[in-house]
Order: C-alpha cells, then sequence, then structure tokens
C-alpha cells in the first residue's frame, strides 16, 4: 500500500488531468502498471483488500461438516432447521470442536446468505400460460358455501379466465380446462401447473412426473405440453397465484350472493360458451359462429342483417339458427327513445298482464272495466311474424290497460292491470 500522498497525488494528476498514459506514468513515476490503474481508480490508496475472510484456524476442520448439515436441511420443514447455535452444539457434543460459538454463527450466516435462492425477472413469450385454482366463500340458497375456482393466466397477453365449481375435483379440473379454451378461442401451446394430485400421480426420483390417466387422456386430445413447477416454490407459477388473489379480492368482494349469479343467468344464460370473439365484439352480417352448448348439441349461428333503429331505438336482428331464418328485436342503448319507457310488470303478481317478448299490439279483447275469467282472452301481439294470444291469469275485472293497437312494447312491459 502507498502511504506517500504527494507521489499518489502527481499519478493522476498526471493520467488524468495531463492526459499521460498509463503505460507512460508507470515508466515516468518508476512503478508498475497496475499501481498506476488503482491510483487512477481510487481516489485514496484503497489499503490491502481480502477477497475471502479467512476461516478461523479451529473452524477449517469442521467446515465441511457445518455444509452437509446446511444442504440437508434444505428438505427440512423450515421452522425445524439448525439454528447456529443448534450446530455449534452439534460441532461441540457430537465432533469434539474446541473453538467458540461467534465464529460458528459468522460462518453460518456468511454460508446461508451465499445459498440464498436468487430471483431473476421472467420473460414470458406468447401462448403459453399456467393454471391453479383457488378458493372463497359465497352465499348459495343463503348459506354461506366454500367454493374453489379454476384459474388460467396467459402472462404474455395478461388474459385471464376464471370459473368457480363446488370444490376441486377431477370433474372441475377437466371443465376447466375445456371451458377455457372455448372462451379463449384455442389451445396454449404448454400449460405450467403446481403438483396437484389430479395431474401428478407420484414424483419420480429423478424429478420426472409421473401422470394421471385422465390427465394424460385430456393432453393428448388437446395436444398442449405440460410443465410443472418445483414443489412448495409458488413464484415458478407467479402469474397464475396473483391472479388467484386478483379474483378473490375483485370479483368475490364483498362475498357473492347467489341470488344475483341466478338473475344473471336467468338474463343472459351461460354466456362462457360462446367464442371470445362473439363475446367481445358481436357479429358482422355474414359472419358465421359455432356455439357447444352441451356434449353433442352444437347451434351454428350466421348473422344475415341488423336493420336501422326505430324511434325507439329498436334494431331488427335477421340471422339463421342451424339454417332456419329468423327474427328477434334489440334495443340500441346508444339511441335516446322518443317515447316514454313503460313501467314494467312483477311477474310473480298473477293481476299484472305482461308483454312475453317484444313485438306489436294486434289487438284488444277488452277495456277497463271488463269482467274476466281465468283464461280468457285480452290481447294480441305480433312478434317473429307470428301472432301470440295473452290470456287472463286469474277471475277479475281490468283496471288499468296501457296500450294501444298499433304500439310496439318490450319483453315484460306492463301491458294491463286485474282487480280480482
Amino acid at each position: 500500500m502507498y502511504t506517500d500522498m504527494d507521489l499518489y497525488a502527481k499519478v493522476r494528476r498526471a493520467v488524468m488531468v495531463d492526459a499521460m498514459s498509463e503505460r507512460a506514468a508507470a515508466r515516468n513515476f518508476g512503478i508498475s502498471r497496475k499501481t498506476v490503474n488503482k491510483m487512477v481508480n481510487h481516489t485514496v490508496p484503497p489499503g490491502y483488500q481480502r477477497k475471502d475472510r479467512p476461516v478461523a484456524p479451529k473452524l477449517g476442520a469442521f467446515v465441511g461438516i457445518i455444509h452437509q448439515i446446511l444442504q440437508d436441511d434444505r428438505d427440512v420443514l423450515k421452522k425445524q432447521r439448525h439454528t447456529a447455535q443448534r450446530i455449534f452444539e452439534r460441532l461441540r457434543d457430537e465432533h469434539q470442536y474446541t473453538g467458540g460459538y461467534t465464529v460458528v454463527r459468522e460462518f453460518v450466516a456468511k454460508e446461508r446468505l451465499r445459498q440464498q435462492e436468487v430471483f431473476i425477472p421472467l420473460a414470458h413469450p406468447p401462448g403459453h400460460a399456467q393454471v391453479d385454482f383457488g378458493e372463497a366463500d359465497i352465499y348459495l340458497g343463503g348459506v354461506k358455501t366454500r367454493i374453489h375456482y379454476f384459474c388460467m393466466d396467459l402472462p404474455q397477453s395478461d388474459a385471464i379466465f376464471v370459473k368457480a365449481y363446488p370444490a376441486e375435483t377431477t370433474d372441475a379440473f377437466l371443465d376447466g380446462h375445456v371451458a377455457s379454451f372455448a372462451w379463449l378461442g384455442g389451445v396454449p401451446k404448454s400449460i405450467l401447473y403446481d403438483n396437484t394430485k389430479i395431474a401428478v400421480a407420484k414424483i419420480l426420483g429423478d424429478g420426472k412426473r409421473q401422470r394421471t390417466r385422465v390427465f394424460t387422456e385430456l393432453q393428448s386430445h388437446y395436444l398442449f405440453q405440460d410443465r410443472f413447477g418445483r414443489p412448495a416454490k409458488g413464484n415458478d407459477k407467479g402469474k397464475v397465484e396473483g391472479l388467484v388473489g386478483y379474483a378473490r379480492r375483485n370479483f368475490m368482494v364483498p362475498v357473492p350472493v347467489f341470488a344475483d349469479f341466478a338473475k344473471h343467468l336467468q338474463a343472459s344464460s351461460d354466456v362462457s360458451v360462446l367464442p371470445t370473439s362473439a363475446f367481445f365484439y358481436g357479429l358482422k352480417p355474414g359472419e358465421e359462429i359455432s356455439v357447444h352448448i352441451e356434449q353433442g348439441k352444437v347451434l351454428i349461428i350466421r348473422l344475415i342483417s341488423v336493420s336501422p333503429p326505430d324511434k325507439d331505438g329498436r334494431r331488427t336482428i335477421s340471422y339463421e339458427l342451424n339454417g332456419i331464418g329468423r327474427e328477434t328485436f334489440i334495443i340500441d342503448k346508444t339511441i335516446v327513445p322518443k317515447t316514454k319507457a313503460r313501467p314494467k310488470a312483477d311477474l310473480a303478481d298473477v293481476t299484472h298482464v305482461a308483454a312475453p317478448i317484444p313485438g306489436l299490439i294486434a289487438t284488444l279483447a277488452v277495456s277497463v272495466g271488463s269482467k274476466v275469467a281465468k283464461g280468457d282472452k285480452l290481447l294480441m301481439m305480433e312478434a317473429m311474424k307470428m301472432q301470440m294470444t295473452i290470456y287472463a291469469a286469474a277471475d277479475g275485472v281490468v283496471s288499468e290497460i296501457n296500450v294501444q293497437v298499433g304500439e310496439s312494447v318490450q319483453s315484460k312491459d306492463l301491458l294491463a292491470k286485474l282487480r280480482v
């Protein structure tokens, strides 16, 4: 180490200010090029720096034993691993170590730091997926119930799929894959799993997995590559682990009530059977899709045309269902209707007469004050090129009529009321 700070400063000035090369400075000042390089890179002499701390003489013979203990601890429950104190006691009692505890503790701390798992950012190429199950509580029929939900995440695009089941069973596992493939419109190149017993029958000694028969059949049918994370290492599939938490926090807080889900199914049916592009973007005239509603049942739907909106924002949709032409009506919610919206009927109230589907009022068979018996004809509607007769659901007197012949109505509009 150089203590002549005057020489130190001269060398640094010559190289860094006067632009003298390190080779010339070494020759001019009579020192080695390595010394010149150190002077240039350090404002003050760095002194001697040991690369590795030497092992205490008394501990040196026991280093191999400590390494073996720490290596064996990797396969032991974390809370049951050796502390530095316990390693010291074993060295002393089993191997006649005569040194101090502090040396052992410092060596163990350094080794554990060196052996710590290193994490690096992951790159996710397109077309690869991760799968896992989560669990949450819902109210089902007024009873708090634990459900399990299938999660698939495509890390590169952040596309996700979540579907809930009563339990994490083989049927749920298989249906989750089939439903997610239909929803995504394709099958991933590979899927990363944990070591669920539904897919892995046994982990062999060399780390290879013996697949279950049902998982092998699923993979053989869809031809995706499987990958498995290390046991108890959730970070191997961190994206889907994050999706499990995200789905619970965002889709299931507050605790979902099954009545809400039942209303959604009643209004829209099971939209998970629709192809993803059709669900998000709809169909264009002339476009055709296949909808698998259950095993062996497929609906072929082809959109023919969409009419301009009328004054109430209603559009006529012409389409083919399995080759048969049909029509229906929808309300374009971007159009502000010019007529006032009608009140809706309470379908559970027999005194309310409701429109079963959108259409036009063709005829009225009664007027306010008319006495009717259950099953009497009240009015007729025209919808989808056919006529429909509306009958009284109870005996009574017509107390209110809210429509006139020729007017258009929507599904569940209150057409009339009875007094019973």
